[in-house]
Order: C-alpha cells, then structure tokens, then sequence
C-alpha cells in the first residue's frame, strides 16, 4: 500500500511542473499491474501501472514517464494508428520519439528514452514521418517485413521483450499502438481480465473535451 501511495502521488508532481496538464492527469483511471515493469495507457485512458516502479526509477523519472504516456492520449495516436493500420511496435517506437524529444528538451527526466536519433531522423518531426523512414529503410534494405522497425528486427533498437518492457519504447499501451496488449482490461462494461466489469474510462467525447482544455491551458 505505501508503493502504491508513493506511484500515486506521482500525478500532483506533473500538475506542479505542468499546471497546463492538469485536466488530462486528473482524467486518468489508475489501474494496478503487478509485473508490467512500467506505465501504460489504454485509449479509454486508464493508466497501468507498476508499483514496483517506485523502486526503479527516481520519483522525477516517475512523473516523468506519467507525462510521456498523457501524451500519447493528448496527440491521440491510437486514433492515427488505426487509420494507417501500421505496425503496433513501430508505430509505438516512433510515437515515443515524436513525444520525448520536445520532453527532454524541456527538461522532463526520462529513463533511457527513445529519440528521433534512433532512426537517424532530426528532431521535430511526426511521428509518420519517422514510421515512413523505418519502412523506407526496411524496403531498401530488403528485409522481409517492411512493415516491421528494421532496428528492432536486428535487436539493434534496444527495446526489451514485453516481458520486461524497457519505458516509452514501444510498450505504451493501446493508446498509442491502437492495439489492446495482453494486460489490458476491455471496453468499460465489459468484462475485465479477472472476469469482473472492467474499470470505468473516458469516452471520446470526454476525451475531446480534455484535449481542448489542456490545448487552452497552454495558450494562457
């Protein structure tokens, strides 16, 4: 229980550093999952999380890691994921770049984040166009999958296996990839991974709503 007040508390941390998120981190439905290894988010916007982080990662790298995962919902990438239809891990890597670079440089402590630099793209751009240059290289490079991350294929990306997710390298969650993972709980009102109804989420509307306060906040 302390773990989980110490994880918790992590959310009053990104609102302190970044009023302007306030609206978006107070939205977030926390789910405990023992054993992720790290956060996610589902495009219902629930947010898994471990507990056992707060042994890990220091508590600015926390709320670091919190902000990264409230913009994956902010940019609505799922959303952008499904209309491509793209790779859930690539397209998950190249969200994390898109994301982190404009973190780091604003100061936002992340543990071993993903940049722009690992597809030898420049910072700044979208994520498509980082997803179209790994599919360009994969094509030209001839590897069987075009669709799939050329570095992760050859391991050379230094994303770990699900099982011991590395953070903000392609284990987000469904709000990113579009894709639900293994841990997920399903659509609110249906059934959850324990047979019990699963948590209740933000609808899009809501979502909507959030997305134009946040976008507000920051103009002021």
């Amino acid at each position: 229980v302390i773990v989980n007040l110490v994880v918790l508390s992590d959310p009053r941390r990104v609102v302190c550093d970044r009023p302007y998120l306030a609206d978006a981190v107070w939205a977030l439905v926390p789910v405990a999952r023992a054993g992720l290894g790290t956060f996610a988010v589902d495009r219902w916007w629930r947010w898994y999380y471990d507990p056992a982080v707060e042994k890990k990662w220091t508590p600015e790298q926390i709320a670091g890691v919190l902000t990264h995962e409230v913009w994956h919902l902010l940019r609505r990438h799922f959303a952008r994921a499904d209309v491509l239809r793209t790779d859930p891990h690539a397209a998950n890597l190249c969200q994390d770049a898109e994301i982190n670079d404009g973190r780091v440089a604003e100061g936002v402590s992340l543990p071993d984040p993903v940049l722009p630099s690992l597809f030898g793209a420049p910072d700044g751009l979208l994520w498509e166009e980082y997803y179209e240059g790994a599919v360009a290289k994969a094509q030209k490079q001839g590897d069987g999958d075009a669709q799939a991350c050329p570095d992760c294929a050859r391991g050379a990306c230094g994303a770990a296996s699900p099982s011991v997710p590395r953070p903000g390298a392609g284990n987000c969650g469904s709000a990113a990839s579009g894709q639900a993972a293994p841990w997920e709980d399903g659509a609110p009102g249906e059934a959850g991974r324990d047979g019990e109804p699963a948590p209740s989420g933000i609808s899009t509307v809501e979502s909507q709503i959030i997305i134009r306060r946040v976008a507000e906040a920051a103009e002021q």
